[in-house]
């Protein structure tokens, strides 16, 4: 048996050229001081692989990966501020490999999203929403304020590979995603704070055949 861990650290860094964006906060410009762009933003990143295989006979193999990997968008006011991954992967490998092997595999794969947002429903500052509604600090509205966003992906992959004499394959997968978004919005209605929640569950499968 064999197995191997590695582990890496990345820490990104970028200027950020819309510090200075919009006259003052009654301007919708302002809002852009503050929005970061989450493949350029600041970004520290932990990531760990962990690889096992197994040949416990000539004809029987084993294999497993699993990936772990932390996203920490840094500094992003409005934006993504953080993603988590975690990936599973299993291949069971069985024959000969002078004639004929067959393979079963899956993976499994669940993503975190986390994100913080700012909603001004008017063009410009109103009554409603008092001066400077375009700054992400101020007193929350009716029409103006902050709210965060936690999405979760769940992808998942099964299939099956067998090859023939002469070289010939044949492979059949299926495969599964599984999309749950939850929405928390929080905003002030006379004084007291209220809270919409909203969830939707999206599931898709497919499934395919070739051979070669």
């Amino acid at each position: 048996m064999t197995a191997r861990l590695k582990y890496s650290y990345l820490n990104r860094s970028s200027d950020f050229l819309l510090g200075n964006a919009g006259v003052d906060a009654n301007d919708p410009a302002y809002l852009q001081r503050f929005v970061r762009a989450f493949d350029l933003a600041n970004l520290t990143q932990n990531r760990v692989k962990l690889t096992a295989d197994w040949s416990p006979a000539d004809s029987l193999g084993l294999a497993a990966e699993y990936l772990y990997k932390d996203n920490n968008y840094k500094d992003t006011p409005l934006g993504r501020t953080g993603d988590t991954r975690n990936e599973v992967f299993l291949n069971v490998t069985y024959g000969l490999p002078s004639s004929w092997r067959m393979s079963l595999f899956g993976d499994y794969e669940h993503i975190k999203y986390d994100s913080d947002h700012r909603n001004v429903g008017v063009g410009s500052c109103d009554a409603t929403t008092g001066p400077n509604c375009f700054d992400p600090s101020s007193p929350p509205s009716s029409s103006s304020y902050n709210w965060t966003a936690n999405v979760k992906n769940t992808n998942w992959l099964i299939g099956l590979r067998r090859r023939l004499a002469g070289d010939r394959e044949v492979h059949a997968d299926r495969l599964g995603h599984v999309r749950e978004s939850r929405r928390l919005v929080r905003h002030d209605v006379a004084a007291a704070t209220s809270a919409i929640r909203c969830r939707c569950r999206t599931i898709r499968t497919s499934s395919s055949y070739r051979s070669t």
